[in-house]
């Protein structure tokens, strides 16, 4: 699933398993940080895998911070670490 589609989904509960750093965009500003990979896990047992999520300096850290068993409100606290402009 890429990050379009992701932040289309209706809200729900759900715990972050995975943030996998996967490289830098093409597009490198001062700015810019490292994109990610996503796991999520529903209660129901389900994933989800975002391909990629763009980062900014700082809201790379408070993606990577996602990861607990804590079941977090998405998908808000992953589209507010992601940079809307590295996707353009």
């Amino acid at each position: 699933m890429d990050m379009a589609e992701f932040t289309k989904l209706k809200p729900f509960k759900a715990r972050v398993a995975k943030v996998e750093k996967i490289g830098f965009p093409e597009r490198v500003t001062s700015m810019t940080a490292p994109d990610y990979r996503v796991t999520v896990v529903r209660p129901d047992g389900s994933s989800l895998v975002i391909n990629k999520v763009h980062t900014t300096w700082m809201t790379n850290k408070r993606l990577e911070r996602l990861v607990d068993t804590k079941e977090r409100n998405l998908p808000g606290e992953i589209v507010e670490c992601s940079d809307a402009h590295g996707a353009q």
